[in-house]
């Protein structure tokens, strides 16, 4: 990796960073905007442009197609608190140091891991979907002199379409959200008066 990818690689981490912060989710949007606009230049100085044009197209889709669709609401309560979440972040990415080239990416990946398991907003968990994906196509144009069809078939947009579909879902109200209705005990539980003694 050139100067320029690694300095790009390295603003999309401190994105990743903000994204797990982000309280707001018209933030969020606009902080992996940002995450995959800085990823798309550092894929064109690997000289890579085709992936990098495709790959800026699928993370500019994703911000747009989430407001076409309504589906922009509150970011929600925080899983885990957030000294917590800013703490496993800093050990996911001391840990992601020791893969050499591929450290950037490997980091941006656990934190998109991270955003997933720790918000439980469901756009917030599309948009560390799709930072899997800016990972791996930072990934892949490292190793482009060895593969150089390799960015493309990453930029492929699987895991935003996949991620909007979840969200399409959701905004239709097909998501399962794991609330009971109102009487239904969990399965298991004995009613009141006939449990055995």
């Amino acid at each position: 990796m050139n100067a320029l990818s690694q300095g790009m690689g390295g603003l999309a981490l401190i994105l990743s960073f903000g994204l797990l912060c982000a309280r707001r989710t018209g933030l969020a949007l606009l902080l992996f905007g940002l995450q995959g606009l800085a990823v798309s230049v550092a894929v064109a100085a690997q000289h890579a442009l085709s992936a990098a044009a495709l790959n800026a197209v699928s993370v500019l889709a994703v911000p747009w197609l989430a407001r076409q669709w309504a589906v922009v609401s509150a970011a929600g309560d925080r899983t885990w608190s957030m000294p917590v979440t800013l703490a496993a972040a800093a050990v996911l990415s001391l840990v992601a140091a020791a893969a050499g080239t591929l450290a950037l990416p490997l980091a941006i990946l656990l934190l998109g891991l991270l955003l997933v398991g720790a918000r439980p907003s469901p756009i917030l968990q599309a948009l560390g979907l799709c930072s899997l994906q800016q990972a791996a196509v930072l990934a892949a144009s490292g190793l482009a002199g060895t593969a150089p069809l390799l960015p493309i078939a990453v930029a492929v947009p699987v895991l935003p379409a996949l991620a909007l579909a979840a969200l399409l879902l959701h905004a239709a109200g097909g998501w399962p959200t794991g609330e009971r209705p109102k009487g239904e005990r969990p399965e298991g539980e004995w009613p009141q008066g006939d449990r055995l003694s």
